[in-house]
């Protein structure tokens, strides 16, 4: 057997082998996100002791203005340009103040204060704007980001069920928080766990047709050459996409996410930030 065939062959090899993990990953995820849409699938009927998740509304916050539970960002934001800066979260920590839910059925559902908690809120909004000044400096602008859930939020609720007089109380079951969510969280699961399931079946035809346009007759002739060079490209890009599809897939309550935010007007006769630069960024 030539060189060039060993070579070709080794090649295919760790092309396909990249391609089988990055699916095998993407699987794993939509298996467990899939569990999780069953698990937190709206439950129907009666109330009953146990695991369940409620449609409601945030009857009572015990929190400032009526809040019931918020979730709170540490970010660092750094000026790009004139108008623009981007915002980093280094961290999301969710806390509970505790109130109370009512379900359409008229059910009322307690939450005690300082509970282990989750909440996930929309991702649609844009940041607030950045302190021009600060967000030009060496370190940038820190801050703390706060969004809550308030009195007459409609929202989904997922957790221990438990009766007490008057009505229920939700409690954290086991290692799992309750989950508090603005949006409703089985589907959110359920179609990430499809967009897992999409994106394996398409990175495994898109490596199938550039290892068979790599191995056309004849070999290394252009055909050839050219699926060589779209399997390259195929093998250095499929890693980077899986693990954004993977950071993608992680519970709201833990993403951390960059952004881009305007900058506050300049004050007249304020010098205007200056782009940091790739040297200073090193620095």
């Amino acid at each position: 057997m030539e060189l060039s065939s060993i070579l070709g062959a080794a090649c295919l090899a760790a092309l396909w082998s990249a391609a089988l993990l990055v699916a095998a990953a993407a699987l794993q995820d939509a298996r467990w996100l899939s569990a999780l849409a069953r698990k937190l699938r709206v439950t129907a009927g009666p109330l009953q002791d146990g695991f369940a998740s409620v449609s409601a509304r945030v009857e009572a916050g015990a929190g400032p203005n009526g809040q019931l539970a918020s979730l709170q960002h540490e970010e660092r934001g750094r000026a790009v340009d004139e108008r623009t800066g981007v915002v980093r979260q280094l961290s999301a920590i969710s806390r509970l103040a505790g109130g109370a839910l009512r379900t359409g059925s008229g059910e009322r559902i307690e939450l005690e204060a300082g509970a282990r908690v989750a909440v996930w809120l929309d991702e649609d909004d844009l940041p607030s704007p950045l302190e021009r000044q600060a967000a030009a400096g060496a370190r940038g602008a820190m801050r703390s980001d706060s969004r809550a859930l308030r009195q007459g939020d409609e929202i989904f609720a997922s957790g221990e069920l438990g009766a007490v007089v008057g009505g229920w109380r939700l409690r954290a079951g086991g290692r799992e928080p309750v989950i508090l969510s603005s949006f409703d969280p089985s589907r959110w699961a359920r179609a990430r766990a499809k967009g897992c399931i999409g994106f394996a079946i398409a990175e495994l035809l898109v490596c199938l047709a550039c290892s068979a346009l790599a191995l056309s007759r004849p070999r290394f002739g252009p055909l050839s050459a050219a699926g060589a060079l779209l399997s390259l490209g195929f093998f250095l890009g499929v890693t980077p996409l899986g693990v954004r599809l993977h950071q993608a897939c992680a519970p709201p309550h833990r993403r951390l996410r960059v952004r881009r935010a305007p900058l506050t007007p300049a004050a007249p006769g304020e010098e205007r930030p200056q782009p940091r630069s790739s040297a200073s960024n090193a620095a």
